[in-house]
């Protein structure tokens, strides 16, 4: 025995238990969603299989006439039709919710009353002000990150030419000091040569 019901009416319903196989078939239009999938396809404790059917305007496209008149065969489609199927109500259908807003907004002016028209172009101005004061605050902010970084770069060459300057006043005063030091040892080789009590600088 088995039981049809609406993919609404079934949320929260749990099919099989100890006792007896849960195994559910779900019938999706094409034109469903992904919650609508998840919802059919959760519902089997054992086993849950799926149906794919196109959703067309007149059923007689995609019928033919049987070998007794009257009665209509439907077309079956192949394993890649279903996957494709699937796959476009996984990812391809969207399911959010729609708002009156955003379908207005989707809408032609000239389809709109005028006092949602009217609506609609004052929601424009501000979203234009908007998007021109942050597009003013963006260009402010690019330039003091680029005046920083000038200034960065300036305050790293000025410490590098510090650097340097030091560097090559510190080789002058070494060359400086090695003249008097070469003199001392003259005047102590002096001093030991001739055994005087003062050294002096023979030349």
């Amino acid at each position: 025995m088995g039981y049809a019901g609406t993919l609404h009416a079934a949320q929260g319903i749990t099919i099989g238990n100890s006792t007896t196989a849960g195994v559910c078939w779900t019938i999706l239009s094409d034109r469903a969603s992904r919650a609508m999938a998840y919802v059919g396809m959760t519902r089997g404790r054992d086993e849950n299989h799926l149906a794919i059917y196109p959703a067309v305007i007149n059923e007689a496209h995609q019928h033919h006439p049987g070998d007794d008149a009257g009665i209509y065969q439907i077309d079956r489609g192949t394993k890649h039709a279903a996957a494709h199927a699937l796959r476009t109500i996984l990812t391809g259908n969207d399911d959010r919710v729609r708002t009156m807003h955003t379908v207005a907004a989707r809408t032609e002016r000239k389809f709109l009353s005028a006092m949602v028209a009217a609506l609609l172009e004052r929601n424009d101005q501000r979203r234009g002000d908007r998007a021109q004061a942050w597009r003013r605050h963006s260009a402010q902010t690019r330039a003091r990150e680029a005046a920083l970084e000038r200034i960065t770069v300036t305050r790293q060459q000025t410490a590098q030419r510090q650097r340097s300057r030091a560097a090559n006043g510190m080789d002058s005063n070494s060359s400086s000091v090695k003249t008097p030091m070469s003199q001392q040892h003259r005047f102590v080789d002096s001093w030991l040569i001739t055994g005087a009590g003062r050294p002096y600088l023979v030349s």
